[in-house]
């Protein structure tokens, strides 16, 4: 398991092989398994991986994500341009990306011409904090195959994209909560 920080966005970690992929393959099972309603605490088949973010220091007790947003994307699906809303949830956004790898885009909510691209591979860990939460609006192309440079030599890589689920953590805000975005 290794921490990949994205050197050139602050706030925004990779961690490549937070699960395995025995947990990776029992986790897709539990989700396949049951018809979601959205409401409700989070599913307890998560519960290990927020004992994890506790062990790993990934988050202090005031920060346990409260809400899990499972989503399926067939290839050819993306995510449009967003910033989660900062006065709805808390400073930290833990996303848990299964089965296929993707990119993911960041591009400055001022300034358009600034963007960067990280690379999400199955069983990683997407931390975002401070710039990066805050600053940079997140997506994903609807595109089936995507190239990023980092294969070895400086050579492009390519990710053909088929089924990915994601499991996003956050921390929903008590109401009236003051919000500073400043750090």
């Amino acid at each position: 398991m290794g921490l990949f920080k994205t050197a050139a966005l602050e706030g925004l970690y990779v961690i490549e092989d937070f699960i395995t992929e025995t947990e990776e393959q029992e986790l897709i099972q539990a989700i396949d398994s049951r018809s979601w309603c959205g409401n409700g605490p989070l599913p307890t088949f998560t519960d290990f991986i927020v004992k994890r973010f506790k062990q790993q220091k990934i988050i202090d007790f005031e920060d346990e994500p409260n809400m899990c947003i499972i989503n399926e994307y067939e290839a050819g699906q993306g995510i449009m341009p967003h910033t989660d809303a900062a006065t709805i949830f808390g400073p930290i956004i833990l996303s848990l990306s299964l089965l296929s790898s993707c990119l993911m885009k960041f591009t400055h909510s001022n300034n358009s011409e600034t963007q960067f691209l990280t690379v999400l591979p199955p069983r990683s860990l997407l931390i975002m904090t401070k710039s990066s939460r805050y600053d940079y609006k997140h997506s994903i192309s609807k595109d089936i195959t995507e190239w990023f440079d980092g294969g070895e030599n400086g050579e492009k890589q390519e990710i053909i994209r088929s089924r990915r689920v994601s499991l996003t953590f956050r921390t929903v805000r008590s109401s009236g909560m003051d919000v500073d975005i400043s750090s």
